[in-house]
């Protein structure tokens, strides 16, 4: 039986669009690829700029959607968030619920509106995106304090929890709780704002910690694989570095192995939610029993499909043909 897992972080919209190679550049202020927070006046403007294209609506947020996919693996899911009381927020609840996510801990509450996220996405498929989080931040410790951590086996945490004032009063308590601990650095952005912190509470309070290249770079300041892992493993006894089509790598102690990305049956064409994704199936491998080598072969499988989809829900009937997959490596 899969352990149950909470998830807690800012519960957003998507709003994923395709744009030319040059939009960026020409529009968008801001690095190509990263993460920036906008007002709703900019998120108008950048609307106004898509000419006929209509944004594919999808719930998101990083922890939202590692519990998404997890809850379709077949995971024991739950997720604790705050929603502005808007047409927004009642559909992030009502997709997450029809796929198998418990929502008794999500907060809705009047105020700025349900947080988004603009996914502009490239045609090398890369996402810029740009975000406002809304009432997400308005999350407290002792909200999170009454969804009872200790009825979870493991709570997922996604980086921009960081931006909560009372942070490491939220890892205290799931500690407290007996809960083990997963953290999602989540943008490169958040690595680097927010490094002293990270060193100060993460190190003996989480269990397992996921980063790609750029989010790990930016918090050492290492260059090479090995450099990365080295300082990863002294956040987390159980790290992973994900390194898009070149795999991952991941640091259990004193062992460390490489897993190779899946070969894909078509090319890539937005990597919205491939981090999340891998995370879902690392963390559902590892709710089972496996190994972390076999969490990673497992996590590779859903990050290489929800690559070759536009946003970050596949289409329903990749989730038989993924579960199947998963389940032949964990027996």
């Amino acid at each position: 039986m899969p352990l149950k897992v909470l998830g807690i972080g800012s519960p957003l919209v998507d709003y994923t669009v395709p744009v030319g190679g040059l939009f960026i550049e020409q529009n968008i202020s801001g690095n190509k690829g990263g993460t920036v927070h906008i007002d709703r006046c900019e998120r108008e403007r950048i609307f106004s700029l898509l000419d006929a294209s209509v944004p594919l609506r999808t719930p998101g947020g990083s922890a939202a959607n590692t519990i998404y996919a997890l809850a379709r693996l077949g995971g024991n899911t739950s997720f604790c968030g705050k929603l502005g009381d808007d047409e927004d927020g009642r559909y992030f609840k009502s997709a997450m619920q029809d796929a198998g996510v418990a929502i008794d801990e999500v907060i809705t509450v009047p105020g700025n509106g349900t947080g988004y996220c603009i996914s502009l996405v490239t045609p090398d498929a890369e996402r810029t995106m740009r975000s406002d989080l809304g009432v997400s931040t308005q999350l407290t410790a002792a909200e999170f304090q009454r969804c009872c951590p200790e009825k979870f086996d493991w709570i997922h945490f996604e980086g921009y929890t960081m931006e909560l004032p009372d942070f490491p009063e939220f890892l205290r308590i799931a500690k407290s709780a007996g809960c083990r601990i997963s953290f999602d650095l989540a943008s490169f952005e958040l690595a680097a704002k927010y490094r002293k912190l990270l060193y100060s509470t993460l190190p003996d309070c989480i269990d397992l910690l996921f980063a790609n290249v750029e989010e790990a770079s930016a918090l050492s300041g290492a260059g090479t694989i090995s450099e990365l892992l080295t300082h990863a493993g002294k956040l987390a006894p159980l790290a992973v570095i994900k390194d898009g089509a070149k795999g991952s790598y991941i640091n259990a102690e004193t062992s460390v192995c490489h897993i190779p990305a899946v070969k894909l049956a078509s090319p890539a064409i937005d990597t919205t939610g491939a981090g999340d994704f891998y995370s879902a199936g690392f963390l559902y491998a590892l709710s089972m029993g496996a190994s972390p080598e076999i969490c990673g072969k497992c996590a590779s499988i859903p990050a290489g499909e929800i690559v070759q989809h536009a946003g970050s829900r596949p289409p329903e009937n990749v989730w038989h043909s993924l579960r199947a997959e998963i389940a032949k490596l964990i027996n």
